[in-house]
């Protein structure tokens, strides 16, 4: 080794090509472990549960007509922990999980919302359920853009997302449009 370069390695300066495996640049560029379990598994049970629940309120499963039993689900499963593991992709590098989570997290925790009476947004409608059906519509006809927002940016390695989010993108993709013509046709 020459004078120069025991003097770089004296001040802790280098050299690109005096650098030796294993040196401090080769450990800063080492991915890091994952310190954390896969929070996708908690994040997709808790909205196919919620979803689930208010799938079979909204079929009048058992006679049931009023769907509110679903807002504790919607605030605790279905948002609070999507919430959670959202934020639990974002340490992991999982852009997509952590946007996806936090989002449908929000949505729950917006239709809890709405559900409960307290909040008075069921009241601002003074009984006009008209009104308030639009309302709903609007609501989730946005969420269902958002839903096929997510979608496209999905590859291969994702495509268990997209089946975690929508069952058949293409039958619920048509369904809403269909539904969506004649909420239309009615304006």
């Amino acid at each position: 080794m020459s004078e120069g370069s025991a003097r770089d390695v004296e001040k802790n300066t280098h050299n690109h090509h005096t650098l030796e495996y294993g040196g401090a640049d080769a450990q800063a560029h080492r991915p890091r472990r994952r310190r954390m379990a896969n929070p996708a598994p908690i994040g997709l049970f808790s909205f196919a549960a919620t979803t689930f629940l208010l799938s079979m309120f909204n079929v009048h499963t058992r006679g049931i007509t009023v769907p509110n039993v679903v807002v504790g689900m919607a605030v605790f499963a279905g948002g609070l922990v999507q919430l959670l593991a959202g934020m639990w992709e974002v340490p992991n590098g999982n852009t997509f999980g952590a946007v996806a989570f936090s989002s449908y997290g929000a949505f729950w925790m917006s239709y809890a919302t709405i559900m409960i009476p307290g909040s008075g947004v069921i009241d601002a409608f003074n009984g006009d359920m008209e009104q308030f059906n639009q309302a709903i519509g609007m609501y989730l006809i946005t969420w269902f853009m958002i839903t096929v927002m997510f979608m496209c940016p999905t590859g291969p390695e994702e495509e268990h997302c997209v089946h975690g989010f929508v069952i058949d993108p293409s039958s619920c993709s048509a369904d809403a449009i269909h539904w969506f013509m004649e909420w239309y046709a009615e304006c």
